[in-house]
């Protein structure tokens, strides 16, 4: 996502405000974040935060006092996410995710591994070096369908907690838990979300 903060140094009247060139009135009407500062504190704060929480390339227009900046932000643009479940052995753990649940190993580094279904991703942890608790971990896996995979998996032996029904939240799904008691939710879509059964 790309926006513009334009800070402007000693425009602090409202007098000041009304004879703004028509590029900073363009710019504030067409929806852009615009921020006028009147304080040199102010402005130094604005910067602070630009630095601190974007990617900010700041171009000075004018070198003199009272002078335009501009900052064009680029926000941080998240790909994804990976819950960790803590279990009690790494190589017992892959084999139930990998033998029953259909998932595949991405990577493997130590006690550590990440593995996927699709595009869901989950990471297996069995070093203890931040004390979390085993078995706590939860999950919700989107899908386009879940009862052929549910009857694949109870097959191959998975531990089921929650067979597969339909929901009042709109969804089908089921719960099974790895060896640990890490719980896996998959779920399809059924009906628009927030739209529930009326009986």
């Amino acid at each position: 996502m790309l926006g513009l903060i334009l800070v402007l140094k000693g425009f602090g009247t409202e007098e000041h405000r009304r004879g703004l060139p028509p590029l900073f009135r363009m710019i504030r009407g067409g929806g852009i974040e615009t921020l006028l500062t009147e304080h040199e504190h102010e402005h130094e704060k604005i910067l602070a935060h630009a630095r601190r929480g974007f990617r900010a390339n700041a171009r000075q227009l004018n070198p003199r006092a009272n002078s335009w900046y501009f900052f064009f932000i680029t926000e941080m643009k998240t790909q994804g996410i990976g819950p960790v479940f803590q279990v009690s052995s790494l190589d017992g753990a892959l084999k139930y995710y990998q033998k029953v649940l259909g998932f595949k190993e991405d990577f493997q580094f130590g006690a550590y591994a990440g593995i996927s279904h699709g595009d869901a991703c989950v990471h297996l942890c069995a070093h203890r070096f931040h004390q979390r608790p085993i078995g706590g971990g939860t999950a919700f896996v989107f899908c386009d369908e879940v009862d052929e995979y549910f009857q694949e998996i109870k097959k191959n032996g998975a531990i089921v907690k929650v067979e597969p029904a339909d929901q009042p939240y709109g969804m089908r799904d089921f719960v099974v838990l790895d060896p640990d008691g890490n719980q896996l939710n998959f779920g399809c879509g059924i009906r628009p979300a927030g739209v529930a059964d009326h009986t």
